[in-house]
């Protein structure tokens, strides 16, 4: 026996509205320029006391992104120490993704914003903590 068409009609338009979702989240975010005059300047040392309280739950005391909190995370938290990626990541999106959170940063909704937790100069000295977590690549 035939569906009747308004079955047929609702599975196509359930069928049309997941392919619609499904490429508006697939849709990079585009992250603004950086200001004029933005700089990473600060306190490494603070950077690494601020990362060791707020990020190593998910990111590791290494920051290789297998902090436990970050076990069953899908995708998993961005891994510091790989150098080749490390060098991709500039230091105002790092900020942004730091201060507004993954989902507006077109990453993991997982990732939270820490504008309420941490001061801009906070963030800024985390930046440079990271920065020292990439391992040198081989034979370079």
């Amino acid at each position: 026996m035939a569906k009747p068409w308004y079955k047929k009609f609702f599975i196509a338009l359930l069928i049309g509205g997941s392919l619609i979702f499904s490429m508006a989240a697939a849709k990079k975010i585009k992250i603004p320029p950086a200001p004029k005059g933005f700089t990473v300047k600060g306190d490494a040392s603070q950077g690494k006391e601020l990362f060791t309280a707020n990020c190593t739950l998910c990111h590791g005391s290494h920051g290789d992104g297998k902090g436990l909190g970050g076990r069953d995370l899908n995708p998993p938290p961005t891994d510091f120490t790989n150098a080749k990626d490390m060098r991709e990541r500039s230091d105002w999106r790092m900020f942004r993704v730091i201060t507004d959170g993954g989902e507006k940063t077109g990453l993991s909704s997982q990732m939270a914003s820490y504008k309420s937790v941490l001061t801009e100069q906070n963030i800024k000295d985390i930046i440079l903590h990271i920065r020292t977590l990439a391992k040198k690549e081989k034979g370079g």
